[in-house]
C-alpha cells in the first residue's frame, strides 16, 4: 500500500493543477496576452474621451435673435482658430473678419454685417473682451459671444 502512495499523491497533484488551471484560466499561467485587454481599454478610453470632449459655446446675438453653437476644441487654440473650426464643422455658422496689425476683428457673423455706427462686440463668459479673437486662448467651458452693439461716441 505504501507503493501506491506516491502514485496517488502524484495523481492528486495533477488533478489539483488541472483544477487550478481551469479556475484561474490557462492564460494566467502560460502568459497573459494583454493585447486584447489593452485594445478594449483603448476603445473604452476613446469612448469616454468623446463623451467628455471639451466644448466651447459661441453665442450670436444680433438684437432680434440669439443663436448658440458649440463644438470641441484643443487647448492650443485661440478664439479665431476656434471660430474657423466651428465654421468648417457647422454650415449654419459663418464669420468674416478684417486683419489688422493687432490681429483679426470680426466684421460679419452669419452673413450679417453691422449697420452704420454698429459693431460685433466680442465677449468672453459674459464680459467684454479685453483682447481680440486672435489673442484670446480658449478654455474649457468658455462662452464666446458676438453681440451686435451700437458704437458709443
Amino acid at each position: 500500500m505504501q507503493k501506491n502512495t506516491p502514485r496517488i499523491l502524484a495523481q492528486a497533484l495533477i488533478l489539483a493543477a488541472v483544477l487550478i488551471l481551469a479556475i484561474f484560466g490557462i492564460k494566467e499561467f502560460v502568459g497573459n496576452d494583454d493585447s486584447t485587454e489593452k485594445d478594449e481599454q483603448t476603445t473604452q478610453e476613446s469612448i469616454l474621451a468623446e463623451s467628455t470632449a471639451k466644448q466651447i459655446e459661441v453665442v450670436v446675438d444680433n438684437g432680434d435673435q440669439v443663436k448658440t453653437y458649440s463644438t470641441d476644441y484643443s487647448s492650443d487654440m485661440n478664439a479665431f482658430d476656434f471660430l474657423e473650426k466651428l465654421q468648417n464643422e457647422n454650415e449654419d455658422f459663418t464669420f468674416g473678419f478684417t486683419e489688422f496689425e493687432f490681429g483679426a476683428m470680426v466684421t460679419e457673423v452669419n452673413e450679417e454685417q453691422p449697420g452704420e455706427n454698429q459693431f460685433w462686440k466680442f465677449q468672453i463668459n459674459g464680459d467684454d473682451a479685453q483682447v481680440g479673437v486672435s489673442d484670446y486662448m480658449v478654455n474649457e467651458g468658455d462662452v464666446l459671444s458676438f453681440v451686435l452693439d451700437e458704437i458709443q461716441f
